[in-house]
């Protein structure tokens, strides 16, 4: 379920890139890509947070992000709400 999630979002965000229509389905399926890899980087940080030193200093985020081309959305769109 979470590779076909991640692969949605994905698929969502190259939408969103490529004719800068805002849908609020796409925009689902973003977040709820990025709620998969927050959670996988909690996982490997030890952290139970999304915030905090072993969230910051484990960085994966960046390296998920990158690896699902996802690193250009801005970190405020990705912040939790």
């Amino acid at each position: 379920m979470s590779d076909q999630a991640i692969a949605e979002g994905r698929a969502a965000w190259e939408r969103l890139k490529g004719n800068a229509k805002t849908t609020s389905s796409d925009w689902l399926l973003i977040g709820d890509c990025l709620r998969i890899l927050r959670a996988q980087t909690m996982a490997e940080a030890k952290s139970n947070s999304p915030f905090g030193p072993r969230y910051q200093v484990a960085i994966t985020i960046n390296r998920l992000l990158s690896s699902h081309g996802l690193q250009d959305i801005d970190s405020h769109e990705r912040r939790p709400a």
